[in-house]
């Protein structure tokens, strides 16, 4: 998704016209690419440390689900009244968050940003089209006060709908470019994540007790995706009694696939996903054994609907 870039004089002046706070980017009306594409929000809170919840709505059940809980900066931006920045990345969103769901037809999600006040209440921040950004852009020019300028630029409603192409087109079969492939590998605070043709990457202070979710994505437009595969190799090392080390694999492919067939509509991407408990691989070490290290390699690979086959650049970590 293209994100424009808004200066810091205008983030203060919409928070200030959209008390208590104000959502950035994305705007109302933005477009990624896919509905697999991670979105970034940003923002500007009413105080310091404030709680903010990331909403979707959910077409299953008709309501409104937090997808993504965080805390605000403590950097203060600007006084009377004072104006806190904030930022969360990365948030993606399943299937149900989008409508329609089929796979000929556009997706549509529906997304708030709330601040969760003193006494346990919300508010929900405004939101702005792109057209509103360069609306304050010429408020400003004119000579108006960032007050009046916000409020004539901000949109009605404190939402953010995002729309997405058709997701399932034709492929074309003749196309042999190699398609794009990434791995990433997440836990509840960080990110780490490569792209075919890029570096690779280490994940530095995992611990004992990290859950962590492991993500494989193929995406071609052209010749739509036919196979990705996350693929872990896990070593376990584990002592027993006598000093001896043993050495225990515990890696996994885990397989996403769909057939690609010329004249018929295919998925432009493929996820394969898998949760990695760090407890619960030390937990595997034999009876008699105690934990020594562990070392991981996480990476994909997959191929398009015309054959072309992508690897990624492997992510690797080690818990002591």
């Amino acid at each position: 998704m293209t994100v424009r870039t808004t200066s810091l004089l205008v983030a203060v002046v919409l928070s200030t016209a959209a008390l208590p706070g104000c959502v950035t980017s994305p705007n109302w009306g933005d477009s990624p690419s896919s509905r697999r594409d991670a979105i970034d929000f940003t923002g500007m809170a009413s105080r310091a440390n404030a709680p903010l919840r990331v909403q979707a709505w959910n077409y299953t059940t008709s309501t409104f689900d937090t997808v993504r809980s965080f805390t605000g900066s403590a950097t203060r931006l600007a006084t009377s009244p004072d104006l806190y920045g904030w930022s969360t990345n990365t948030v993606v969103l399943p299937d149900r968050y989008w409508s329609p769901g089929g796979c000929e037809s556009s997706g549509m999600a529906n997304l708030r940003v709330l601040e969760v006040n003193t006494d346990g209440t919300t508010s929900e921040l405004a939101t702005f089209t792109e057209a509103g950004m360069d609306c304050v852009n010429d408020h400003l020019g004119e000579g108006d006060h960032p007050v009046v300028a916000g409020n004539a630029c901000r949109y009605p409603e404190p939402r953010i709908v995002l729309t997405t192409p058709v997701q399932c087109p034709f492929p074309n079969l003749a196309d042999i470019t190699a398609p794009q492939l990434s791995i990433r590998l997440a836990d509840p605070t960080r990110v780490w994540q490569a792209t075919s043709g890029g570096s690779e990457l280490t994940a530095a202070g995992i611990t004992r007790t990290t859950t962590m979710t492991a993500t494989a994505r193929l995406r071609d437009a052209e010749s739509t995706a036919a196979e990705v595969r996350l693929i872990a190799d896990l070593n376990l090392q584990c002592r027993n009694a006598a000093g001896s080390t043993l050495l225990s694999p515990r890696g996994f492919v885990e397989p996403r696939t769909q057939a690609v067939v010329a004249g018929t509509r295919s998925q432009i991407s493929l996820d394969a996903t898998r949760g990695i408990s760090i407890s619960g691989l030390i937990s595997a070490c034999p009876s008699g054994t105690t934990f020594v290290r562990l070392d991981g390699a996480i990476l994909a690979d997959g191929r398009n609907g015309a054959g072309a086959f992508a690897a990624s650049p492997v992510i690797r970590f080690t818990v002591l």
